[in-house]
């Protein structure tokens, strides 16, 4: 999106980080709603359980939009998409290597972070989660005015306290050595309470009460391919599916899981994006899944932008992920996935997760569900 859109007709809020920002820029969008302040917004899915469509052109002062880092086009314009947007509220979750066929390494990610970070309005904020180590670099480097996030007490807002189940977590947050209170979230993961925690703090800059603020976190119960839940099989196993595409999210995502469904075994479905970033990060991904009892690689989704590269494959990563995990084996494509969920009957003492940002969300077409 056109910075011009910001400067010429509202306030802009946007969301930029390498995980969480399409969770982040859905939540700050249903507190302005909820507020009944009718925002604008962008958000980088496809629905939003407390938005309906993920775009919507209001009659408010405020356009929040989600600020994607890569190339504008990948060929002809390497301006990085975010540079087109200027703020007056910036968030950035969190830095890690990520789109390695665009950014040579975490240096040159920072250098664009930064680059972004400059086009906030002069009398404008920046929103920074102070846990993140590239975070922590960036901040060093800048004189807009800065408001850190996340768990430690050394951020100018952080969680004093939390707790999660399956469906809500729980987190108190204070400032300064003042508790603005509990919050409940309709959602788990201490990953997505430091989304919500962002989403506070956007609020609080917008104007917004903390009473109204509490009710618009409450109001978020998902979006489309984030932890979502798409059903229990016939054979009674719980189906999810999530978009994790990158290590770091798998890894996350996978721990809530595990976390907050104890007794169940976790089946994780993962399919790779890209060569290039299988490869680049290959180790991490074979660290990737711990918290996973059974995991299944399908072949890698190549995207149009790249060769097909023969030193790496789903086979191969598979092979290594042996020698560090229990049971590990790959499949080819979707129906060979649905093949092996309807052939082995996962009962409900699992959850299966798909993951992948590719096309494995589909096999949920081709089961039998009880519930949907």
């Amino acid at each position: 999106m056109r910075g011009e859109i910001f400067g010429r007709n509202f306030q802009g809020i946007s969301v930029a980080g390498s995980h969480g920002k399409t969770t982040t820029t859905a939540m700050i969008a249903t507190v302005l709603k909820s507020s009944n302040l009718d925002p604008s917004y962008l958000v980088g899915t496809s629905e939003i359980s407390s938005l309906g469509l993920p775009g919507h052109l209001g009659n408010g002062k405020f356009f929040v939009a989600e600020a994607d880092e890569y190339a504008t086009e990948p060929q002809y314009d390497k301006t990085p998409k975010f540079l087109w947007q200027h703020p007056e509220i910036l968030v950035v979750t969190n830095i890690e290597l990520d789109h390695p066929d665009f950014f040579e390494n975490t240096d040159a990610m920072r250098e664009s972070f930064l680059s972004f970070i400059d086009n906030v309005s002069p009398s404008g904020i920046l929103i920074i989660c102070g846990d993140d180590e590239e975070n922590k670099k960036i901040i060093k480097k800048i004189n807009t005015k800065v408001i850190t996030y996340g768990f430690s007490p050394n951020n100018d807002y952080f969680i004093e306290k939390f707790k999660e189940d399956s469906e809500r977590s729980f987190f108190i947050v204070n400032s300064k050595g003042t508790s603005l209170g509990e919050f409940m979230l309709n959602i788990p993961g201490d990953f997505n309470i430091l989304n919500a925690l962002a989403a506070v703090i956007t609020g609080i800059e917008a104007g917004i009460s903390i009473e109204k603020i509490k009710n618009g976190i409450k109001d978020y119960r998902g979006a489309r391919r984030r932890f979502e839940y798409i059903g229990r099989l016939a054979s009674g196993a719980m189906l999810f599916d999530d978009y994790a595409h990158h290590p770091t999210e798998i890894k996350k995502t996978l721990k809530a899981f595990h976390e907050n469904y104890k007794n169940k075994k976790i089946i994780c479905i993962f399919q790779p994006h890209t060569y290039s970033r299988t490869k680049a990060l290959f180790e991490d991904f074979m660290n990737a899944f711990s918290s996973a009892d059974i995991v299944i690689i399908a072949d890698i989704y190549s995207s149009l932008r790249e060769e097909k590269d023969e030193t790496v494959s789903s086979e191969l990563l598979v092979k290594q992920m042996t020698t560090i995990h229990n049971n590990v084996r790959h499949v080819r494509g979707i129906g060979d996935v649905v093949e092996y969920i309807s052939k082995n009957k996962f009962d409900d003492n699992n959850i299966i997760v798909t993951m992948g940002a590719g096309d494995i969300y589909k096999i949920s077409e081709k089961l039998e569900f009880v519930e949907k």
